[in-house]
C-alpha cells in the first residue's frame, strides 16, 4: 500500500537566498572589488608615473648648465645677508667709538662688498626672467612670488622703483662688468678667455684710478673700460650714502632673501616629496589654503641666515617671511576661493 505523498513544504528564505541570491550577491561584490582594486592600482601607477616624470626632469635640470640658476639667487643672497649683518654691527661699533682701525677698514671693504653683490643680482634677474623662467615652481602664485621678491630685493637697494631709475648710466655700466651671461653660475665647461665677475678686482675698481693702457688694448676699448670705471664710481658714491644714512632696509632685505629661500625649499618640496620622507606625499600648494599661516613645512628651521642676536624668535621671523611673500602675490592670487583674511597689515 502506498503512502500519501506529503505536500512539498515552500522554500524558507534561506534558502532562497542561499541558492540564488548569495551567488548573485558575491559575484556583483567580487567585481565592485575588482574594479576598486583596478581603479586604486591605475592611480597608483599614475602617481608613480608622475614621480617618475618628476624625478627625469630634475635631472636633466640639474645636469645642464643652467640647472643651478634659481639657487643662484639664494647663494647670491646669503652672501648679502652675511655682508648686511657684518656692516651693521661694525656700523654700530663705529658709530659709538669703540671701531678699531681694522673695523673701519672692514666695514670699507663690507660696503664694497654689498654693492659688488647689488649689481651681480640685479643683473641676473634680467637674465633669469628673459630666459629661464619658473621652470621649479608649480604654482602661479609662487611665481609671482618670487618674481616680486627678487624686484623688490633690487629695489630696495635702489631707493626707488626700477622704472623711474634717474642714473641709467650706472646700470649700463654694470651691465657691461657682471654681464648677463657672467652673473649666473657655471656648471659646464668655461672657455679660459671667459672672464667673469670678481670681487677683489671690484674692490680695486672702486678705490683705484683706471689702469694704464696695456699694448693689447685698443683705444676704444680703453675708453670703454674707463667710462663703465667711472660710473661704477659715481654709482658705489650714492650707494655709500646711502648705507650710510641707513636709508637702506636691511631687515627687509634679509627677510626677503629668506623668503626666496623658503619659498624655493617648499616648491621644491612639492614636486619632490618621497626624496625627502619626511613630508607629505604631497604637501598643500594652493596659496587659500594658508592664508592666516605658513605651510606646515615651509622654514621648520632657523636659516643659517638668521639672527639669533636681534631679539626675535624663529616663529616670529618665520611669519614675517610669510608675510613678505603674500605681499608679493597679486590680490587676485591671494583671494581664490572667497577667503579674503590676510595676517598681515
Amino acid at each position: 500500500m502506498h503512502e500519501p505523498e506529503q505536500p512539498k513544504q515552500p522554500r524558507s528564505w534561506y534558502e532562497i537566498f542561499k541558492d540564488f541570491l548569495s551567488p548573485i550577491i558575491l559575484a556583483v561584490l567580487a567585481s565592485l572589488l575588482a574594479f576598486v582594486f583596478a581603479n586604486k592600482l591605475g592611480q597608483q601607477q599614475q602617481v608613480s608615473s608622475e614621480i617618475q616624470s618628476k624625478e627625469m626632469v630634475l635631472r636633466d635640470m640639474m645636469t645642464k648648465s643652467n640647472g643651478p640658476d634659481v639657487a643662484f639667487f639664494t647663494a647670491v643672497g646669503e652672501r648679502l645677508t652675511v655682508h648686511l649683518q657684518r656692516y651693521k654691527e661694525l656700523r654700530q661699533k663705529i658709530e659709538q667709538g669703540n671701531a678699531t682701525e681694522e673695523m673701519e677698514r672692514a666695514a670699507d671693504f663690507d660696503q664694497k662688498a654689498i654693492y659688488f653683490f647689488y649689481g651681480m643680482y640685479r643683473v641676473a634677474v634680467v637674465d633669469f626672467l628673459a630666459t629661464k623662467g619658473f621652470v621649479l615652481y608649480p604654482r602661479i602664485w609662487m611665481e609671482e612670488a618670487f618674481e616680486g621678491l627678487n624686484h623688490g630685493i633690487v629695489e630696495e637697494f635702489m631707493g626707488t622703483q626700477e622704472r623711474i631709475n634717474l642714473h641709467p648710466e650706472e646700470e649700463a655700466a654694470l651691465y657691461r662688468y657682471f654681464g648677463a651671461m657672467k652673473a649666473t653660475y657655471h656648471t659646464g665647461s668655461k672657455r679660459a678667455d671667459e672672464s667673469s665677475p670678481d670681487l677683489f678686482e671690484f674692490t680695486l675698481i672702486l678705490t683705484n684710478t683706471p689702469s694704464s693702457p696695456t699694448p693689447s688694448d685698443t683705444p676704444s676699448n680703453q675708453y670703454y673700460h674707463d667710462s663703465m670705471v667711472n660710473e661704477l664710481k659715481k654709482g658705489f658714491s650714492r650707494f655709500q650714502t646711502q648705507l650710510q644714512n641707513n636709508k637702506i632696509d636691511f631687515e627687509r632685505i634679509i627677510l626677503a632673501v629668506e623668503a626666496m629661500i623658503g619659498l624655493d625649499d617648499y616648491a621644491f618640496n612639492t614636486l619632490f616629496p618621497q626624496w625627502y620622507q619626511q613630508f607629505k606625499i604631497s604637501p598643500p600648494v594652493e596659496l587659500h589654503e594658508f592664508l592666516s599661516d605658513p605651510p606646515e613645512d615651509f622654514l621648520r628651521y632657523p636659516l643659517p641666515t638668521f639672527d639669533e642676536t636681534a631679539g626675535r624668535t624663529w616663529c616670529t621671523e618665520r611669519q614675517n617671511v610669510w608675510c613678505i611673500i603674500l605681499e608679493n602675490v597679486p590680490p587676485a592670487l591671494r583671494e581664490k576661493g572667497g577667503q579674503k583674511k590676510n595676517p598681515c597689515p
